[in-house]
């Protein structure tokens, strides 16, 4: 699997938010690398945190319906290999490897509503919730939601 990386440097316009900024242009960067590459694919790292944490978002802000339940497995070129996997087990995997783990430095900002929740929500949902990302992750699954509708016409 190819590595490739690149810095976006260009500032959003005023009014636009640092983050729509960033995903529009991280998925234009996308697209190109995937032409670059014969339309392959690009896979990204997003865990079973990053879901956790997007669903909550969108629960908290009133986008969980409008905007979707989570991050999708694919869209686009987008492939998301990862999502069902745990951020320390994949930092764990990587220090196995002697690979150094990536992360973008926005990740660290706490301008950004998605890094408190990140930083400081998550820690006390899941010291209050042993298995939180596992089970926010689990809720509304299609396969979870065929089984309650089966239950549901028999009752």
């Amino acid at each position: 699997v190819d590595f490739v990386f690149r810095r976006i440097r260009e500032r959003p316009r005023r009014g636009e938010s640092w983050e729509a900024h960033a995903r529009d242009r991280r998925k234009a960067v996308f697209r190109e690398v995937s032409l670059e590459f014969g339309g392959a694919p690009v896979l990204t790292g997003h865990s079973a945190d990053d879901q956790a944490e997007t669903r909550l978002w969108r629960l908290f802000t009133g986008a969980f319906e409008t905007l979707g339940r989570g991050i999708l497995p694919s869209h686009g070129v987008e492939v998301r290999p990862l999502l069902g996997i745990r951020r320390e087990a994949l930092r764990e995997f990587l220090r196995e490897e002697r690979e150094t783990w990536r992360e973008d430095s926005s990740n660290q900002n706490a301008r950004f509503l998605r890094t408190r929740l990140r930083r400081d929500l998550m820690p006390v949902i899941e010291s209050l919730f042993p298995g939180a990302v596992e089970a926010i992750n689990s809720v509304d699954r299609p396969e979870r939601r065929g089984s309650r509708e089966s239950h549901d016409s028999t009752s």
